[in-house]
């Protein structure tokens, strides 16, 4: 046995087996393996809290934003939790008025932007200001509604386009 590795020992009443060092368990795995092989990012502070309403609501990024684009849609100034959001979403937004789209659209654009800039941070490094984040969602709802035709031209909706600076273009 001239080509046995140095810290190789051989018991001849043993059968041969392989044991996977890179696991407690002496077993291989694909996580094990992907572990040792992938570089690892440095770890962030915040990286445990996953939760979407921690994401939306509860870090001190995102209620700045949400509150201002909130106010934007003439509600009150105040941040609950995502899924009261939604609810209270789902509630009202049975109205079919442009206030009620316009804030369907500021939540959805909220989520899309906020995730965005979250993987931007933790993939790109780069990060930006709430008041630039809030601007893009702001500047993206103004974008979708003024795109609109056929609504009705309504006391509401005129002082909805009024208050976003939308033409009344969109209106019949």
């Amino acid at each position: 046995m001239e080509n046995t590795a140095p810290d190789l020992v051989l018991l001849e009443d043993k059968e041969d087996s392989v044991i996977w060092t890179l696991s407690t368990a002496g077993t291989y795995s694909t996580k094990t393996a992907w572990e040792a092989l992938r570089s690892k990012a440095p770890d962030v502070g915040w990286w445990p809290m996953k939760s979407h309403s921690h994401l939306f609501f509860d870090c001190p990024f995102s209620p700045s934003i949400w509150l201002q684009v909130r106010t934007c849609c003439g509600l009150q100034a105040h941040v609950w939790d995502l899924n009261s959001e939604v609810q209270w979403g789902s509630l009202y937004g049975k109205e079919s008025s442009m206030r009620v789209t316009l804030f369907k659209l500021c939540l959805a654009a909220s989520v899309y932007y906020l995730w965005k800039e979250r993987n931007g941070r933790i993939f790109l490094q780069v990060g930006h200001e709430s008041t630039r984040v809030e601007k893009l969602i702001l500047d993206e709802v103004k974008s979708c509604a003024s795109s609109w035709k056929h609504e009705l031209k309504t006391l509401d909706n005129l002082r909805v386009c009024s208050e976003w600076r939308i033409s009344d273009s969109i209106f019949l």
